[in-house]
């Protein structure tokens, strides 16, 4: 991923101001190298792990994930032009426009199909950060308003890695008396090289989305009041932060006096997802209800609406699509909800209430790209290993190699054709699969594991 980003502006790296292009064959295969390359050592590091046989230590796991934060962080955005249209709703709230009316590519004309006319689907406090990362990168390096993407790019890399980075401190806290559960954790989050690609050389902001949910998971047993913050913020900065949301407050449910229980923990996160969408304006939800209806290429489901068009029409496909999608995860997160394993960690109930419903979502939505898989990751270290690690780690990776390079640019006739086939035929049929895996697995480990070794 270095490689490719110093190798200059590509099919995966953005230009930003920058001259030249790098041949689109050798970029898309040093980005497919890297996805199957660590998804392998992903694998057999877990693998080895569940085995008792000898590992990295945790310490090793979370100070080269850390360095690797920083490098990528530092470099330019690979695989991925989503943070040129961050940056140019950043800059629409901090010029006084509106990030979810206003046309990106007019506030920023950096800004890549298929985008450039699109606004902002993502929660009010998500397009704060944004205009934030704006406001510091004109400040320090001049322009004003006039001033290019480059300096908004960069704040926004660099606020993306300090939050993987805090995650990644977190998740080795709440891991630390157990030594196989760490060095786990930085397996499956910190060391990971499928989230180090699409968070941070990516600079998706899941990865916020992402802590703020651990954060409510932590906190739901003893402090529902700040879990309940914690979620008002997910929600905040997109919606699918709901999504833990929605599975602590079945638990809630399921417990008893589960009025008061449920109150203690949705009436702060709705005051503050509230008061963020209400100063927002009722529109913020157009763009949020336009792009719940797409689904993507990746996603078995385009085969289904497609069948479906040609008989009852476009309209009608897609409403049929959206209600099966929501059924199947329903029934998914029902199925999870028995299925998935004990805790590793005092959280690990929350955790395993909050996974359900997410993982549920992950593998069954209509809409699904590889960087959403960061709220499973990010909660799988709390309960024991099981199939359903291995399960998120091929979901993400045929996921990311679907949508590589990464830029939507014209390519050689025959890597587009290739590109077509993995991105609409084999990445839906591994979807498919992991989704039927996940619903009959039973996710629970083995009985005794043997004892793990950890080299120094």
């Amino acid at each position: 991923m270095a490689t490719t980003a110093l190798l200059g502006p590509s099919a995966a790296v953005v230009p930003l101001g920058r001259s030249g292009t790098a041949d689109p064959w050798l970029v898309t295969a040093l980005c497919l190298a890297a996805v199957v390359l660590g998804v392998a050592g992903l694998l057999a590091g877990l693998a080895r792990l569940r085995r008792g046989l000898p590992v990295p230590s945790a310490g090793r796991l979370f100070a080269g994930g850390l360095l690797a934060t920083a490098l990528l962080a530092g470099l330019a955005p690979v695989g991925s032009a989503d943070v040129l249209s961050y940056a140019a709703y950043g800059r629409a709230v901090a010029t006084g426009a509106d990030a979810y009316t206003a046309s990106p590519a007019r506030v920023l004309p950096e800004v890549e199909a298929p985008w450039r006319q699109t606004p902002s689907d993502y929660g009010p406090l998500a397009t704060a950060e944004q205009g934030f990362a704006d406001v510091v990168a004109r400040a320090v390096g001049g322009g004003g308003t006039r001033a290019g993407a480059r300096g908004t790019v960069a704040a926004l890399a660099v606020l993306g890695g300090l939050a993987f980075a805090a995650v990644a401190a977190g998740l080795d806290r709440l891991t630390r008396h157990d030594t196989a559960a760490r060095t786990r954790a930085h397996l499956l989050w910190t060391a990971n090289p499928l989230l180090l690609l699409q968070l941070v050389a990516g600079v998706h902001l899941d990865v916020l989305v992402a802590g703020a949910s651990l954060a409510a998971v932590v906190l739901a047993g003893r402090r529902p009041a700040s879990a309940g913050l914690a979620l008002g913020a997910a929600v905040a900065l997109k919606v699918t932060g709901g999504l833990a949301a929605i599975g602590l407050g079945v638990q809630r449910l399921l417990r008893p006096h589960p009025a008061r229980e449920l109150a203690r923990l949705a009436v702060p996160a709705l005051a503050l997802a509230g008061v963020a969408y209400t100063l927002a304006g009722p529109h913020v939800l157009d763009q949020i209800h336009e792009a719940s209806r797409f689904t993507s290429a990746g996603s078995p489901w385009r085969a289904v609406r497609s069948a479906l068009s040609a008989v009852a029409g476009a309209g009608t496909a897609r409403a049929v699509v959206g209600a099966a999608a929501l059924l199947v995860t329903a029934a998914l997160a029902v199925r999870l909800a028995r299925t998935l394993p004990g805790p590793s960690s005092p959280h690990g109930d929350g955790a395993r209430a909050a996974l359900a419903v997410t993982l549920a979502w992950l593998f069954a939505a209509g809409y699904q790209l590889a960087w959403y898989d960061a709220l499973g990751f990010v909660l799988l270290p709390l309960l024991a290993a099981s199939a359903y690690d291995r399960l998120l780690v091929v979901h993400c990776a045929v996921l990311s190699a679907a949508y590589l390079p990464g830029r939507v640019v014209p390519l050689p006739g025959a890597l587009q054709t290739s590109l077509d086939v993995l991105r609409a035929g084999i990445c839906p049929a591994v979807v498919l699969g992991v989704l039927v895996l996940a619903a009959v697995a039973t996710g629970r480990p083995a009985a005794s594991a043997p004892e793990t070794i950890v080299t120094p």
